[in-house]
């Protein structure tokens, strides 16, 4: 039994589960092993990490930025590292809050995507000095062992794979959008990174052991004012005037958190606080995985619409 089985391992579970992350009736989930991903699900039906929703701000329908680099890249949900969803989701919802008006391709062009045999796909900062977003866990031991088979009304259309598939993409972006989002002393932790990832969505981290960041760009830093991603390491020679975007249209809403539901949030975070994770030594990169034009058959589905928080354990009595 994985950590988190708990969440979805029965229908009262999933009930609090589908509230807590504002999942709407129409979806339905279902509990499924590492195993059964393969053999479980049916046509249609996704697979998605637990921790997805957890640290990963994953919402259903998905967001756009999440959604489209899972499309432009073939990948579906469980092939994803933790790390590829905490990326994706939190852009996402950076996106929606900044309205930047940015996309899967600005994706790209900061983080190089690798494989790792045993963990999936993860995603790599392409600059150890400016970080889109920050406070990543050293290890996920034990935070990939759960999933949740989802089916019904997921997706509004457009969707990410539901099947294995070959990576592919373009890299284009909006350098602008990217300086604006990068220059911005937001959602600061407690050590100065800027856009952490626990604060953007307002949880507690499962493990409080953060990767080192060594000379990356924190809150205060004089830096700031240079970053420019046309520029190798993201830096120019001198500062640079404040961005100043053109008008964007509204976009999705990311939902965040409400008042109302903060003490079933502490709940969650006293369950939180009973899980002990022996923290291990990240593995070094693996193969790096070149984006290619190949075609292949690709589902269709998905937009975006966030959580929600009610979340309750379900006890054994005896």
């Amino acid at each position: 039994m994985g950590r988190f089985k708990y969440f979805v391992e029965s229908d009262f579970a999933i009930e609090a589960f589908k509230t807590k992350y504002n999942i709407p009736q129409g979806v339905n989930l279902r509990y499924c092993s590492p195993e059964q991903i393969l053999t479980n699900r049916d046509v249609g039906e996704v697979v998605i990490p637990v921790i997805a929703f957890l640290e990963g701000g994953m919402t259903l329908p998905m967001g756009p930025i999440t959604r489209d680099y899972l499309l432009n890249h073939r990948l579906c949900p469980h092939q994803c590292a933790p790390n590829l969803f905490r990326v994706l989701g939190n852009i996402d919802a950076l996106n929606a809050r900044m309205n930047l008006g940015l996309r899967w391709h600005d994706v790209v062009h900061m983080y190089e995507c690798y494989q790792l045999t045993d963990a999936g796909f993860y995603l790599k900062s392409r600059s150890s000095i400016v970080r889109m977003v920050s406070c990543f866990p050293k290890s996920n031991k034990g935070m990939k062992d759960d999933y949740v088979i989802v089916s019904g009304e997921w997706h509004d259309g457009l969707h990410c794979p539901t099947r294995e598939g070959d990576l592919g993409g373009t890299e284009e972006t909006l350098l602008l959008r990217l300086n604006k989002l990068l220059r911005s002393e937001i959602y600061i932790s407690a050590n100065g990174q800027l856009r952490a990832i626990h604060e953007i969505f307002g949880f507690r981290p499962l493990s409080s052991a953060f990767q080192d960041v060594v000379n990356t760009i924190r809150a205060g830093d004089s830096r700031i004012n240079r970053i420019d991603v046309s520029q190798p390491r993201f830096l120019a020679s001198d500062d640079l005037p404040p961005v100043v975007l053109p008008p964007q249209p509204n976009l999705q809403q990311v939902a965040t958190p409400r008042e109302e539901i903060m003490s079933s949030r502490l709940s969650l975070e006293d369950e939180i606080d009973q899980f002990k994770f022996e923290e291990e030594e990240e593995k070094g990169p693996g193969r790096f995985v070149v984006l290619s034009d190949s075609e292949g058959d690709l589902d269709k589905a998905s937009l975006v619409h966030p959580p929600e928080l009610v979340i309750t354990r379900v006890g054994n009595s005896s």
